[in-house]
């Protein structure tokens, strides 16, 4: 993986949001994998039924705003493009959507979620071409 280069007016990210942004770069990044990333939230996690707090979503998605609004990220939804052969990862797409109506959807698989991990894939964040 290419490290990120750092322009001059981007030289006051952290550590961690470029080490989110080299992530990004490669893959899809779940929610879950963007709270690991910022330090939100350890891995394995510190009680199976861990989820994120209002103040942790909240954090996460400033963090997000700064990145996305730097051109350096979007944020958004993976869908389905076909199905795929049985036994075969389906090909999924990113869709960028505004962060208001994703940070709508955490929240509300956060508050929904009756198992552990049903928030954790609620958003996806990717690099931007280019990037």
């Amino acid at each position: 993986m290419t490290p990120v280069e750092i322009s001059p007016e981007l030289g006051d990210l952290s550590d961690r949001e470029i080490a989110l942004v080299q992530d990004a770069r490669s893959d899809d990044v779940a929610f879950v994998w963007v709270l690991i990333h910022l330090g939100l939230r350890v891995n394995p996690p510190s009680r199976p039924d861990w989820r994120p707090d209002p103040s942790e979503i909240e954090s996460a998605f400033a963090t997000l705003e700064r990145l996305a609004s730097r051109g350096l990220v979007e944020v958004g939804r993976v869908e389905h493009i076909d199905g795929g052969a049985p036994g075969h990862v389906a090909s999924v797409r990113h869709v960028a959507e505004p962060l208001a109506v994703v940070r709508e959807r955490v929240e509300e698989a956060v508050a929904l979620a009756s198992g552990p991990t049903d928030w954790e894939f609620s958003c996806w964040v990717v690099a931007k071409p280019g990037v």
